[in-house]
């Protein structure tokens, strides 16, 4: 593997764990989030 293969891969798998890390908190928070969501501005 060369060195921008290595990074797409890192970047990947990143943005999956992101991800994943925002679905936990989604599901662990759930309606609170999306209320307190509701009152940000710009959102």
């Amino acid at each position: 593997m060369d060195t921008a293969a290595l990074l797409w891969e890192a970047r990947r798998l990143s943005a999956e764990q992101a991800r994943h890390v925002c679905e936990l908190a989604r599901s662990a928070r759930g309606d609170f989030r999306d209320a307190h969501l509701m009152e940000l501005p710009g959102t």
